[in-house]
Order: structure tokens, then C-alpha cells, then sequence
């Protein structure tokens, strides 16, 4: 085997490895992100979805259960969950809980 194919297989399976790891997956919601068909947030990992997903920023989401996120107080090295939204990039779209929770550590 190649060392360029050795190189490429060891980055996969650490990129793998890390986000297996980690905990962090992400999963598209339901929804076209539209004021009349919202993303269905119902899972941590549509949140992380969301997030990872600057792009998106600009559209609709509505949450349609209560969502269990203790356990990103492990991510990103021990900080914690990474807001949505950052300095130069704002979140403009509309996110509406339906009176659903959010639980975890933030920090």
C-alpha cells in the first residue's frame, strides 16, 4: 500500500475516531428550514446539525420535543457545547421551543 493511501486511510479513521469519540453526530433534521415546513428539531444531534451549519443560520426551526444535552459538557476538549451563532456570522432565522427545555452543563 501506498504511502499516499496509508496517509489518506490514517486521517479517515482519525477524523472517525475523534467524532466517535466525542459523542458529536449530526443528523439533518425534518423540515426544509421554510416558515410553513420548519426543520423539526428533535434530537441533540439535530441541534449539532444545526450548528455545524452556518449556511442554515438564516432559516426556520421549530423544536417538537425536550432535548437531553448533558453530555456536551465533554465537547470541543472539556468547553462544552459551542453556540450557535458567532461573531461575524449571527443567527437571523427563527427558533421557536414550543414551550420544550433543553437540558444540560453549558458552559
Amino acid at each position: 500500500m501506498g504511502k499516499f493511501v496509508r496517509t489518506i486511510l490514517l486521517t479517515t479513521l482519525a477524523g472517525f475516531l475523534s467524532s466517535a469519540l466525542s459523542g458529536q453526530t449530526k443528523e439533518k433534521p425534518d423540515g426544509k428550514g421554510t416558515e410553513e415546513y420548519p426543520y423539526e428539531i428533535s434530537s441533540l444531534e439535530n441541534l449539532y446539525w444545526i450548528s455545524q451549519k452556518p449556511e442554515k443560520w438564516d432559516k426556520h426551526f421549530e423544536q417538537t420535543t425536550n432535548i437531553d444535552a448533558f453530555e456536551t459538557e465533554t465537547w470541543n476538549g472539556g468547553e462544552g457545547w459551542e453556540p450557535i451563532g458567532k461573531s461575524g456570522q449571527q443567527f437571523t432565522g427563527t427558533y421557536n421551543g414550543n414551550d420544550n427545555i433543553i437540558e444540560g452543563d453549558f458552559y
